[in-house]
């Protein structure tokens, strides 16, 4: 493992780090096998001891990957026309609990002039204009251009019948249970979270909340 880091093409300080992590890392498996156990107490206080080092890790790698992505998009970029522009659609594809801040869903969604919302960026399924798209489900090729035509087909289905850009982003059944629950039960349902932290007024999106 020595030999590989010495060959990743690593600066010198980022070198010495991952040196630190291997070195602390074989220590402290030292140390469990000759106890022959360890304490859950024992392993957070090793990990927390490294993160310093993690996380310049984590910023090298979320850094590298920002870069190298833009310099691809900006080439591409640079051969569309107007028009090709104008209809570019972006699928990300992401695992379930790494969907909220998705590294690619951020850098597109602030290339494409979508709102970003940082490290808390999600999709917004009230915004049918919204041209980047994330998923669970998108493995490949084929699986994203499925989600995209999805997606256009149901913005127009949602206008055709019921003049509603963002209509098929839920439950056809939706509006007519939510009606009948409350006929049933006499309660009406709680209002959708909201992003609640102080500034300027904003627009609201058809959940009523907020917009950027």
């Amino acid at each position: 493992m020595a030999l590989a880091i010495g060959e990743a093409g690593l600066d010198r300080t980022q070198l010495e780090r991952q040196r630190r992590l291997l070195d602390a890392s074989r220590r402290f498996i030292a140390e469990v096998l000759s106890a022959n156990g360890v304490t859950g107490a024992a392993l957070v206080a090793f990990l927390r001891a490294q993160m310093d080092d993690i996380r310049a890790n984590i910023a090298d790698a979320a850094r590298d990957q920002l870069h190298t992505t833009h310099a691809t998009f900006s080439a591409w970029v640079a051969d569309m026309t107007p028009e090709q522009w104008s209809q570019l659609r972006v699928v990300v594809g992401a695992g379930h609990m790494d969907r909220t801040g998705n590294l690619a869903s951020q850098y597109f969604s602030r290339a494409l002039g979508d709102r970003w919302e940082g490290r808390f960026e999600r999709e917004d399924h009230d915004d049918p204009g919204r041209r980047v798209m994330t998923s669970e489900d998108v493995t490949d090729e084929e699986s994203a251009f499925a989600l995209l035509a999805t997606h256009v087909f149901d913005t127009r289905t949602s206008n055709a019948f019921f003049g509603e850009e963002s209509r098929m982003g839920r439950d056809v059944l939706a509006d007519a249970a939510e009606r009948e629950l409350i006929a049933m039960f006499g309660e009406q349902p709680a209002p959708p979270p909201c992003d609640v932290t102080p500034g300027p007024a904003r627009s609201r999106s058809a959940s009523g909340c907020p917009r950027s």
